[in-house]
């Protein structure tokens, strides 16, 4: 274990890119959140910048390992994840229950029918 973690961070028998790229991604993506909070009108506290940051490193991350395990050039990868950074709440709102459908159709698995909510059902009935 000890082993993979020294290459992993460069050490002996790695040559540290891995760590560089990660370390770029997350300055990158954090970048687009940090122009996100402060185009915000809302005000501006130390809370919603600390969110606004991990919230956009996070995203900008799972882009670049999902576009890294597609294959695409490294440039790209770093341009889109500083952007998805940016719009970071937005994606996850949306990329959510894309990605959990996903893993339910890769480990086999029948993806549950929503349950409806009983107000639902009761403006469905007066209707």
């Amino acid at each position: 274990m000890r082993g993979r973690i020294m290459r992993f961070n460069g050490g002996p028998g790695g040559d540290g890119t891995v760590r560089e790229a990660i370390i770029s991604v997350l300055c990158l993506a954090s970048l687009g959140g940090l122009v996100r909070w402060l185009r915000n009108k809302n005000g501006h506290t130390w809370f919603s910048f600390l969110m606004a940051l991990l919230t956009s490193a996070f995203v900008g991350l799972q882009v670049h390992f999902f576009m890294r395990y597609m294959g695409l050039d490294q440039n790209l990868q770093f341009a889109l994840s500083g952007a998805c950074g940016y719009s970071a709440g937005a994606l996850l709102d949306v990329l959510t229950p894309l990605m959990i459908r996903w893993c339910y159709k890769r480990l086999d698995l029948e993806y549950p029918v929503p349950r409806r909510r009983t107000e639902d059902r009761r403006n469905s009935a007066s209707n």
